[in-house]
Parts: structure tokens; C-alpha cells; sequence
């Protein structure tokens, strides 16, 4: 996997979470001044624009990492991930189709049993997430490091990327050890 599409995964993945969390909060928990208004906060529409703006691009890494990182790894064998890695790949499908479900169907009763189920499907894909990239960081950093240096101290995304760091690189075939002097 390459630095740009793990950053692309991790930023997407991260401005989606964010911004579903605060849109939730503003709609359910805040109430605005005006009664007549549906609006918990006047920030809310901006809100939810940028959580179905950032979207596309999650989108868009799903298919990076499915491409790069999920059927080599699938196909390869290898247990570590295999179980959080797959979840995360089965709910790919129900959170983008009710994300856009959402923006098109205009019946309240489907529209709110829709948003209620996107709602359970992003916690659920958040968690998962969250599971899989600690899964990974306590893989790698229980491998021994190759120059010697302890693993131990790096922050979990740095861990994540270890291949990028120790020499390795990965491509669509699995790691490979690069040479330094070509």
C-alpha cells in the first residue's frame, strides 16, 4: 500500500467520522432558538455538506485498498486482519448505498428508518476501524525491527505504515524487499 492512498484512507476515514458525529449531534442533541426551525444549530446544513462532500473520496480509498491491500492479503492467506478487515469490506456497500439513498428518497418514514441504519453502519464501520488499525500496530510493532530500533515508541499510524519504514514496500503481489542501492 502507498503512503498517499493509506493518507487518502485515514483523512477520508477520519473527516467522515468527524463530521457524522457532529451532524448527529447537532440534529438530535442540540435544539436551536427557533422553534419553528428544524435546525439543532445553524452550522448543520454546512455540517452535513461536508460529511456527503468527503464521502466520494472515502469511496474512492475503498477501492484503493480493496485493489492494493484486501485481495492480496485475501489471497495470500494471512490471518492477522482477515476477520476486522473483511467486516470493514461488508459494510462498504450498505454505508454508501444508504449514504446515497439518503440524499434521494423523500419519504419520512423510509428516509428516517435509512438514516437510522447508515447511523448503525458507521459506528459499527468506525469501530471496526478502529479495531483493525490496533489489530495491525500491535502486528507490526511484535515484529523485530530490522535495523536494530525498537518499534515500541511510534504513534499507531506510523506503526501502520512500518513497511514504508523498514525497507519494505508493497504492491499488489505483497511486500517485497527494495534495494537501496539500485
Amino acid at each position: 500500500m502507498k503512503r498517499w492512498e493509506l493518507f487518502l484512507l485515514h483523512a477520508s476515514a477520519l473527516a467522515i467520522a468527524i463530521s457524522g458525529v457532529v451532524y448527529g449531534f447537532m440534529k438530535y442533541a442540540m435544539t436551536g432558538s427557533d422553534p419553528d426551525s428544524p435546525l439543532g444549530h445553524p452550522w448543520q446544513p454546512g455540517v452535513l455538506k461536508a460529511h456527503v462532500l468527503a464521502a466520494p473520496f472515502l469511496v474512492f480509498a475503498f477501492g484503493l485498498i480493496a485493489r492494493g491491500h484486501a485481495l492480496p492479503k485475501w489471497k495470500s492467506g494471512e490471518t492477522p486482519g482477515k476477520t476486522t478487515g473483511g467486516s470493514l469490506l461488508g459494510l462498504a456497500a450498505p454505508l454508501v448505498l444508504s449514504g446515497y439513498a439518503l440524499q434521494v428518497l423523500t419519504g419520512d418514514a423510509l428516509r428516517k428508518g435509512m438514516g437510522w441504519g447508515h447511523t448503525a453502519a458507521g459506528v459499527l464501520y468506525v469501530l471496526g476501524y478502529a479495531a483493525h488499525l490496533l489489530k495491525r500496530s500491535s502486528a507490526v510493532s511484535a515484529t523485530p525491527s530490522t535495523d536494530g530500533a525498537s518499534r515500541t515508541s511510534a504513534s499507531p499510524v506510523r506503526r501502520a505504515m512500518a513497511p514504508t519504514y523498514i525497507g519494505l514496500r508493497t504492491n499488489r503481489y505483497g511486500p517485497e524487499a527494495t534495494n537501496p542501492d539500485p
